[in-house]
């Protein structure tokens, strides 16, 4: 790793975010020296995948039996090999940048990526969170229900409650008589 490199990373990994560089401090870095940024947009990337459908993966996924050491077979990925290093010198870097409409012609052909996402995975999210709910519901009754029955047996149905309540009531005011309470069978 370069100086330049670990000089970088380590100002990146400040603890203190105030202490971080700017992004016209990361502009400025010798780690960047090569790189002209007013016509970065306009210069084509190293990489190009060549996938086989929309679903392809087999730039992110290891397949079985792929596994194998890294030097055992050639690389899936292709550099661009006849794209210029700089741009033409003719070209006038606002008239080249990106339209509005260019954005949202991209953006349109993206847009059908995720498609097979809302299909498979949608059905699935809903029904883990109709059960998630259902469950949430039972332990919330469950502790309803229990708190309920401990109150009932704690307060109405301990008779020896009741005569604690007489006695400390016949205590305080002798000459003060308790109401009848009526019996519930419990």
């Amino acid at each position: 790793m370069s100086y330049e490199a670990y000089d970088l990373i380590n100002q990146l990994l400040n603890r203190t975010p105030t202490a971080r560089p700017s992004l016209g401090q990361m502009k400025q870095h010798p780690f960047f020296h090569d790189i002209q940024w007013d016509k970065l947009l306009l210069s084509p990337g190293p990489f190009i995948p060549s996938p086989g459908d929309g679903e392809d993966t087999k730039y992110f996924c290891v397949r079985e039996g792929e596994a194998s050491g890294a030097g055992d077979q050639p690389t899936r990925y292709s550099m661009v090999d006849n794209a210029p290093s700089t741009p033409q010198e003719d070209t006038d870097v606002n008239d080249d940048k990106m339209e509005v409409d260019d954005i949202a012609e991209v953006a349109n052909i993206d847009a059908g990526i995720f498609n097979s996402f809302d299909e498979k995975v949608a059905h699935n999210l809903q029904g883990m969170n109709g059960q998630m709910v259902k469950h949430i519901r039972q332990r919330r009754a469950q502790s309803l229900a229990s708190v309920k029955n401990r109150n009932i047996k704690e307060d109405d149905a301990n008779p020896s409650h009741i005569t604690s309540v007489k006695r400390t009531v016949s205590s305080q005011h002798p000459g003060m008589k308790m109401p009848v309470l009526p019996d519930y069978g419990l």
